[in-house]
């Protein structure tokens, strides 16, 4: 199953302490967009040890809600651009984002690049507001994986 995301040439997305204030315009939507961490909570943690975890969007029309065009142009000045690549497992998904893996493979390495706004329909603020549905959340089942643990500092599994 394909996953659209923003990143860097290291796989790093944009949302980083020190650096979202660069390129982060005022927008009434923004507390519609909660981080992954927020909305799942430590679903990383079932992640297999020899996967990459990141989050994305299941389309593009979804990843233009969390980036404008001209926040895009901006990333695109930083380095980032806007890329399409092959996920092995969804470890959670909702109607704005998704926490993926990949097996043995880095986020920088074999995806397809691509321009988020090439049909010019979507213009700036064009996005849906208000608030959002979360019905839909779904987070696979089981305790699996502890990739994560030691970065997180979770030293027992309840």
């Amino acid at each position: 199953m394909n996953v659209y995301r923003i990143q860097d040439k290291d796989g790093r997305g944009p949302w980083k302490p020190g650096f979202s204030h660069k390129w982060v315009e005022d927008r009434d939507d923004l507390d519609n967009l909660p981080p992954w961490y927020v909305e799942f909570g430590p679903i990383h943690t079932r992640a297999y040890t020899w996967e990459s975890v990141g989050s994305a969007c299941r389309t593009v029309e979804q990843l233009r809600r969390w980036f404008t065009r001209s926040e895009y142009g901006t990333l695109i000045r930083h380095g980032y651009q806007a890329v399409k690549m092959d996920a092995s497992r969804i470890l959670a998904a909702s109607d704005i984002q998704c926490v993926f893996t990949r097996s043995n493979k880095p986020l920088n390495c074999d995806f397809e690049k691509f321009d988020l706004y090439e049909s010019g329909k979507i213009a700036h603020l064009d996005h849906p507001g208000g608030p959002l549905d979360r019905s839909d959340v779904e987070v696979e089942d089981g305790n699996k994986g502890h990739a994560f643990d030691e970065m997180w500092g979770i030293t027992k599994r309840g």
